[in-house]
């Protein structure tokens, strides 16, 4: 088909008594407009894919968290609070910047639901693997209801995770310290135990 349309088009240059030159200029701004739509049209079916995988995946992790295979977060503070699910996230350092470990109860920020916690250590590891045994110092955030207060940890005085067992995705740690409502600034002890999933 594209070739015809070249051909017809010169044809029709050809009756009007353009020269070469002006048809040439006329065929290859065509081809371009052409291959312009084309990439649009590409661009708009890679953002149409994006965004399904990106529902399917958030399909897939309320579908997990529904059945209980996402893991948990369990604490105690006031109150027991047990979370839908635990995600782990392990950030290797890079130039002289210590590794990240995180667990949260929610796999990204925009599918956060309640109860709703997140803990966050600097680690000194280059691979998670490499964690299991070791207590390290984190923050914790913990938060009932949407509305409600959030409990955490103080700067100055973490809390301390200990990363139990690390066997393939599966991660098992328990966390102790101390927390505060910003509420009412009462402080009081904290536990918890996380049976997490790596990312």
């Amino acid at each position: 088909m594209p070739g015809r349309r070249w051909c017809l088009l010169a044809v029709l240059l050809g009756v009007t008594g353009c020269s070469q030159e002006k048809v040439n200029e006329l065929v290859n701004q065509a081809k371009q407009q052409a291959a312009e739509s084309a990439e649009q049209a590409r661009q708009a079916l890679d953002q149409q894919a994006k965004a399904a995988s990106e529902a399917a995946s958030s399909a897939g992790n309320q579908a997990q968290q529904q059945l209980g295979l996402a893991g948990s977060m369990q604490f105690t503070l006031e109150s027991p609070i047990t979370t839908k699910g635990c995600y782990v996230a392990f950030l290797p350092g890079s130039e002289g910047r210590a590794a990240v470990l995180q667990l949260r109860s929610y796999p990204a920020v925009d599918q956060e639901v309640f109860p709703s916690a997140l803990v966050q250590a600097q680690v000194d590891a280059s691979d998670i693997s490499r964690l299991a045994g070791q207590t390290v110092p984190a923050q914790v955030f913990v938060q009932a209801t949407s509305n409600g207060t959030v409990w955490h940890t103080v700067g100055v005085e973490p809390a301390q995770l200990t990363i139990e067992a690390v066997t393939g995705k599966q991660i098992t740690a328990a966390i102790a310290g101390h927390a505060v409502n910003t509420a009412t600034g009462q402080s009081v002890p904290l536990a918890g135990t996380f049976d997490g999933h790596l990312e």
